[in-house]
């Protein structure tokens, strides 16, 4: 072989191994309903009937945990690289917790947990259920709902995979373990304070903070979902919130740790009504805060505030129920294969996201007496959650949508959102164009398995 025809086989060999791995490759797009994927995710469903009994007598418990601290001032906390963030003993830093919501139909309890933190991560959750092991009989993860008030001034961090720490910074193991640790100390504490009380839920609309960052003026989901819990002499035990605006309030720039406007939300409900608050982040992809007035650290507060008073004003309106039943399914959802395009015709090699990304994922769902809660493994759109909300209202039924289920996949969009010129599409979403239908039609499958019929 000669010298020319070796360069021409180096070089269309170079040629071959930057396709293979970096690409263009051809950009498929195949409806969903027609795709492996979807069918292996259904056909697992019939397999895992939700566990439903009659209705009992309802008790319920809160409890709460201060999430780990360090004693060096700033570069000691565990930073996450979204948003800088100094150490915990900076100035005007707060104390960011846990809380857990136990609810008790006679037959099953249900755990109810989020943490102020931008995600909660599967390594996280191994360390909680770990803790839980050590501390008494195993706990069902299918009946521990977790979920984060995802703000972006927390902590980072808590992942071990390679993406985790590309964006949460260097996994620190001690630091999540801990956390872990405090959190199955929460949920043992709800578990042993249940008392009987009445449950109750509604959504009130709150729009005026709210803007769609994918279309400028197009749809929001403005509901503020509120779950109820009061002692049968009507003081107020707990309230669990989920809303959709993102947490980034407070800006980018460094600062002392922060719940940012969740933490004012229960700071201000719990001083209105002397109840316990655990605020879940909701359907947050492409869903932001678009008032001036209610960015920074006084907009903050106000936006806080702000929701805190509709909470307030809908607690003594709500239907009380005394008796009640709970259900909860957890399951796998196959997921299609990594696709990051470049045009509506050529995509990245599916190699390099094919190493870094999921290929499966959990749905969680989860039905307190008519309210049926569902976790998303990443950030759901706002937009796709009206369609929820329109498929829980068909079965008689009120859905809370929520982000951060303890996995994350990124940006859930609408199908007819994905070419819109945002990060969120551009850089968030690695699953192809139909990734928020499809996910949305299996949570249509999951919701009618847990929830009641629809009242004739």
């Amino acid at each position: 072989m000669n010298r020319k025809s070796r360069k021409r086989r180096t070089a269309a060999a170079a040629v071959l191994l930057w396709v293979a791995v970096i690409g263009p490759w051809p950009a498929w797009d195949r409806p969903f309903r027609e795709a492996g994927y979807y069918r292996a995710t259904l056909d697992r469903l019939p397999a895992m009937p939700p566990p439903v009994g009659p209705a009992g007598r309802l008790r319920a418990g809160f409890a709460a945990a201060q999430l780990p601290s360090v004693d060096q001032p700033s570069g000691a906390w565990p930073r996450q690289h979204l948003f800088a963030t100094l150490g915990a003993e900076a100035p005007g830093a707060e104390r960011l917790q846990a809380s857990v919501l136990a609810l008790d139909d006679g037959a099953h309890t249900l755990y109810l947990v989020s943490a102020d933190l931008l995600v909660i991560t599967p390594a996280l959750v191994a360390a909680t259920l770990d803790a839980l092991r050590e501390s008494g009989p195993p706990v069902d993860r299918a009946w521990i709902y977790f979920g984060a008030t995802h703000t972006h001034s927390g902590p980072g961090g808590l992942g071990d995979g390679i993406a985790e720490q590309a964006i949460l910074g260097r996994f620190r193991r001690a630091f999540v373990h801990e956390t872990g640790r405090r959190i199955a100390g929460a949920l043992r504490q709800a578990q042993r304070e249940l008392v009987p009380v009445e449950v109750g839920h509604t959504a009130v609309p709150v729009s005026e903070p709210l803007g769609n960052r994918l279309t400028p003026g197009g749809p929001t989901d403005p509901h503020l979902d509120i779950l109820a819990v009061r002692e049968p002499g009507g003081r107020y035990l707990a309230a669990a919130l989920a809303y959709a605006a993102h947490p980034t309030t407070l800006g980018g720039e460094p600062r002392a740790p922060s719940a940012d406007y969740p933490g004012a939300v229960a700071r201000h409900l719990r001083g209105r009504t002397g109840a316990g608050v655990l605020f879940l982040a909701g359907a947050v992809g492409n869903m932001t805060v678009v008032r001036d007035d209610l960015r920074g650290p006084d907009g903050s507060d106000r936006l806080g505030a702000l929701l805190a008073e509709a909470a307030a004003r809908a607690l003594p309106r709500i239907t009380y129920r005394r008796e009640g039943r709970l259900a909860a399914l957890r399951f796998p959802v196959s997921l299609p294969a990594p696709t990051i395009r470049l045009t509506h015709w050529a995509a990245l090699s599916p190699v390099l996201p094919w190493l870094l990304l999921p290929g499966e994922a959990s749905l969680q769902v989860a039905d307190v007496d008519g309210l049926v809660l569902v976790g998303v493994p990443g950030e759901f759109s706002g937009e796709e959650s009206l369609r929820i909300r329109e498929a829980g209202r068909r079965r008689g039924v009120q859905t809370m949508v929520t982000s951060l289920n303890g996995e994350y996949i990124g940006y859930i969009v609408p199908d007819e959102r994905y070419w819109a010129q945002n990060y969120e599409t551009r850089w968030g979403t690695g699953y192809g164009p139909h990734l928020g239908g499809y996910i949305s039609a299996v949570m249509g499958e999951a919701i009618a398995r847990v929830a009641p019929p629809s009242p004739r």
